[in-house]
């Protein structure tokens, strides 16, 4: 019963955050605002979010091409497109529950291919790893060519902290949240140090790991888990910035500009499920703060309406992108699942 609530609440909380972001934004535009945060929506040219959605989809494919040469080492080879859909069915289940996509993605490899569930896990935990190297890289190049706009962001979020406490707590919630999670945290970390049963857990997850990323400097071609990578992060970036043009109002924003909002976009991924509600208000915000930065100077602390409208497009394409690729590797894998089975039973029944 205890293990069935807290299930429920990793997804129920970090959703219901997401949800009550969509409402204060949407609350707090004007009616005019709100007028032209749709209107831009409708009216986008939605050619540069389909090219944005197509560079997404080689991304996809350059994934589930990227694992073969973590599971290779360990004497596996399965085909190219269980691989594909065993990576779009963990999108399409982390949209709903939080860190579940990995253990879905081995599972599906598990049963298709045989592999076992702990070597598959594994090297998905690995090229996560690798993925969060990337993700820093790019963190740290987009602070070195943004480094003069350091300044002006802090004081622009002093200002949020401020016009927050003088609004009262209502406005203030994001703040009893940040606090919240951390506390969350550091409950986690004192359980992982004193139950015995989730500390032998985390080591044998941990020798998983390793096991995975000794794989990738095992694989007779470590070059193409490098080149793989590389064309992963360059078609994230490349899809992000393009669905800039979308809208005249965005289309010229900096290269900079648009590493900061992929940054802050990446960052509402990891706390709320498929970012509903905190991936367009991030984007939108860092949008603003480059593209419309009178907009805060008026003292307002949401986004811009062109801002908000080109974060929900961006957010609108890539989940539609993933939760149509997902759709379809979901039924396509319960075909290939079925063909499993049915050839694991003929092999027992001529035993």
């Amino acid at each position: 019963m205890k293990k069935a609530l807290i299930a429920i609440l990793k997804i129920v909380v970090p959703l219901g955050v997401g949800v009550y972001l969509i409402w204060y934004y949407y609350n707090q535009m004007s009616q005019e605002d709100r007028d032209t945060t749709i209107y831009a929506i409708k009216n986008a040219d939605y050619l540069w979010l389909i090219l944005s959605m197509l560079i997404g989809f080689v991304s996809h494919m350059s994934r589930a091409y990227r694992w073969k040469y973590t599971l290779e080492p360990m004497g596996y080879k399965p085909k190219f497109w269980h691989m594909y859909h065993g990576v779009m069915i963990g999108y399409i289940v982390n949209l709903t529950i939080p860190r579940s996509g990995e253990a879905s993605r081995a599972g599906f490899l598990y049963n298709s291919d045989g592999i076992p569930f702990t070597k598959s896990f594994g090297t998905i935990i690995a090229e996560r790893a690798v993925d969060l190297i990337a993700l820093g890289i790019i963190t740290l190049i987009t602070i070195g060519m943004q480094y003069s706009k350091v300044d002006e962001m802090q004081a622009l979020i002093s200002g949020f902290g401020k016009d927050n406490a003088q609004e009262g707590s209502e406005s203030g919630l994001g703040t009893y949240i940040l606090i919240a999670l951390c506390v969350m945290a550091l409950v986690g970390v004192i359980l992982i140090i004193v139950n015995k049963k989730i500390r032998s857990k985390i080591f044998e997850l941990i020798s998983g790991v390793m096991e995975g990323v000794k794989s990738i400097f095992k694989s007779k071609n470590p070059g193409g888990f490098l080149l793989h990578t590389l064309i992963i992060w360059v078609c994230y970036l490349a899809m992000f910035v393009i669905a800039f043009k979308a809208l005249p109002s965005t289309s010229d924003m900096p290269i900079g500009g648009s590493l900061a909002a992929f940054i802050a976009g990446t960052l509402g991924l990891l706390f709320i499920p498929g970012g509903i509600g905190a991936y367009p208000a991030l984007v939108g915000i860092i949008t603003t703060f480059y593209l419309f930065p009178e907009h805060f100077a008026d003292g307002e602390t949401g986004p811009h309406p062109q801002a908000y409208a080109i974060g929900w497009l961006i957010w609108l394409a890539q989940t539609a992108l993933i939760v149509g690729l997902g759709i379809i590797s979901l039924l396509l894998g319960s075909m290939i699942k079925k063909k499993a089975i049915n050839n694991e039973q003929t092999g027992n029944t001529a035993g």
